[in-house]
């Protein structure tokens, strides 16, 4: 039973390593009139009018953060004005190390897992969804909304002869709202446009563990653990369009704060890079590192739960926008 007791501490761990979200987001931008000059095509870089001997742009996602639906040639601040619906759709995948603390009841298991340890333990994962999705209409703000879905099961002989399976689930979702901020615009040689906005909304965990025991000569034995919350969730992001065509883009928000069963307090960064691809381009790659810190507890004696973990790690994700 100490065996058993062991493996379900360390696969309620593993669970939890696939957890948070992509911040990508799709920034949309409003044609600007300059004068016209015969031995140029105007090329409006940071809103004041400059000019360039240069072949005219893709009218099609010339500025990766531009929604496709916006078919400009030369923006600054917002193709088809405030009302201009836009869609981006990020397919994800994220693989943290892990180190803190999770228990049940009185029993405490430390937890320190590399990434080359979660790496070998993916072989175990039944199915997974990482899926973020934002909606927003011009430079007014918009919605985002993301979900993360893990199942992973592992079967091991017990040293009586018998087996036992333990299956560990997890759903994160988030829903937040955003609103711009700030714009500034010519920020130096290598930085064209720097936008912040405000983050606001709640996050939804859940986790749950299933062990089944199958002894050599006795009837199953079979134990459900689930433990859920909610959390507020106050943030913001910053994405910064870069001279080269690139873009990069960080993100900070903090939830919990302790407010009912919510988590006594939650962390989150991310930092990353993103350029479109040429022969798609209304399709971007994203690369980039995340950290999530969650500390969470509640209950006593038998109906302690404690998930106290430090999750970081790199993530990849393919933006496709509507």
């Amino acid at each position: 039973m100490f065996a058993l007791l062991k493996e379900f501490r360390f696969w309620l761990a593993v669970v939890a390593c696939l957890a948070g979200g992509l911040d990508v987001t799709a920034q949309t931008i409003q044609p600007s009139a300059v004068p016209v000059q015969p031995s140029a095509v105007p090329i409006v870089t940071g809103g004041n009018g400059e000019w360039a001997n240069a072949v005219t742009p893709n009218p099609v996602g010339q500025n990766y953060l531009q929604p496709s639906a916006c078919n400009c040639q030369q923006c600054t601040t917002g193709c088809g004005g405030d009302d201009q619906v836009w869609a981006t759709v990020t397919p994800y995948l994220w693989l943290p190390a892990m180190k803190g603390q999770i228990g049940a009841g009185a029993v405490v298991a430390n937890v320190d897992l590399s990434l080359s340890d979660m790496w070998d333990l993916l072989g175990d994962l039944k199915g997974a969804a990482m899926v973020h999705l934002e909606i927003g209409r011009g430079n007014r703000g918009g919605l985002i909304l993301d979900t993360l879905l893990t199942d992973i099961a592992s079967t091991e002989t017990l040293p009586s002869g018998g087996t036992a399976t333990v299956e560990t689930t997890m759903t994160f979702l988030e829903g937040l709202g955003f609103r711009p901020v700030a714009t500034y615009d010519k920020c130096g040689p290598l930085v064209k446009r720097v936008s912040w906005d405000m983050l606001y909304g709640v996050r939804y965990y859940q986790i749950g563990a299933e062990v089944t025991v199958v002894p050599p000569s006795a009837p199953e034995i079979i134990q459900e653990r689930s433990e859920n919350w909610v959390d507020l969730v106050l943030g913001t992001r910053t994405r910064m369009q870069l001279a080269n065509g690139g873009s990069a883009f960080a993100r900070a928000d903090f939830g919990g704060f302790g407010l009912g069963s919510s988590s006594d307090f939650a962390w989150n960064f991310h930092v990353g890079l993103e350029n479109r691809l040429r022969r798609h381009p209304n399709t971007s790659l994203a690369l980039g590192y995340k950290v999530l810190d969650i500390k969470q507890s509640k209950g006593s004696g038998a109906q302690a739960f404690l998930f106290d973990m430090n999750l970081h790690g790199p993530f990849t994700g393919l933006m496709i926008r509507f």
